[in-house]
C-alpha cells in the first residue's frame, strides 16, 4: 500500500461515504478484545444503500460479533453476503429474522461447503441463496430492481 501512496484506514467508528450516489456504511467491530481465535470476530460489516436496495455484506463475522452487531438493531436488508462461509453458529436464527433477505450468497467451495442448519435456516424464510462452490454469483442493483444471478462452471 505504501509503494502506491495509498495510506491504511483502521476504521475504529462507523464510517460512511457515497460513490456515485450509492451510501456505504463500514461498522468496525465495537470491542478491540476478541481472542485471537475468535480474528473473524473483527470483520468489518459494510452496508450498501443503492436507493431502494440495501446491500450487507458481514465478512467472517461469527457469534459474538454478530451478536454485537444485532444489538445495534440493524434494519432488513435485500441481499445478504452471509457471514463466515456459511458455517452454522447460535446467532443466525436471530441474525436471518432482523435482517429477511430476499437474496443470500455463501462464499463456499466444494471442499468446504455451507452448513446444512444455515441453508435450513435461510430456506425456511424463502431467502434465494447461492453459493460461490456453485460457480460466479453476480449482483446488481439499479436502485429499484435487484437482481442475484450465477454462472455455472
Amino acid at each position: 500500500l505504501n509503494t502506491a501512496g495509498i495510506e491504511p484506514l483502521t476504521v475504529q467508528d462507523t464510517y460512511a461515504f457515497v460513490l456515485d450516489g450509492v451510501l456505504f456504511s463500514v461498522d468496525p467491530p465495537k470491542r478491540s478484545n476478541y481472542s485471537e481465535d475468535d480474528s473473524n470476530n473483527s470483520s468489518l460489516i459494510v452496508t450498501v444503500s443503492d436507493g431502494e436496495n440495501v446491500l450487507l455484506f458481514m465478512g467472517d463475522a461469527q457469534t459474538e460479533r454478530l451478536e454485537e452487531y444485532l444489538e445495534a438493531d440493524p434494519v432488513d436488508c435485500d441481499f445478504l453476503k452471509v457471514p463466515h462461509h456459511g458455517v452454522y453458529n447460535k446467532a443466525l436464527d436471530e441474525l436471518f429474522d432482523a435482517l429477511a433477505p430476499r437474496y443470500a450468497a455463501i462464499c463456499s467451495s466444494a471442499k468446504n461447503p455451507a452448513d446444512d442448519r444455515t441453508l435450513e435456516l435461510l430456506a425456511a424464510r424463502n431467502t434465494d441463496v447461492m453459493q460461490t462452490k456453485d460457480g460466479d454469483i453476480t449482483v446488481i442493483s439499479d436502485g429499484r430492481a435487484l437482481e442475484m444471478s450465477q454462472r455455472l462452471p
